[in-house]
């Protein structure tokens, strides 16, 4: 879904982008994009869990190192 938007003779940046943003919310792209970002799939969700343990235990034996070496 990929929206361009060529530059016009004369016209300022400015304008492109105002045109460009009209585009993208008319076509969806943000909100579908978001969308795909709120709702994660099952499996994504239980390994993103498993690296926050994983890296919190990483962590917490840095924090003990750190006094005792």
């Amino acid at each position: 879904m990929a929206v361009a938007c060529i530059r016009r003779e004369g016209e300022s940046s400015e304008k492109v982008i105002g045109r460009w943003k009209k585009k993208t919310q008319k076509a969806g792209t943000v909100q579908s994009f978001r969308k795909r970002i709120r709702f994660a799939k099952g499996a994504n969700k239980t390994k993103q869990k498993e690296g926050a343990i994983v890296r919190e235990k990483y962590r917490e034996k840095r924090r003990k190192n750190r006094f005792y070496a």
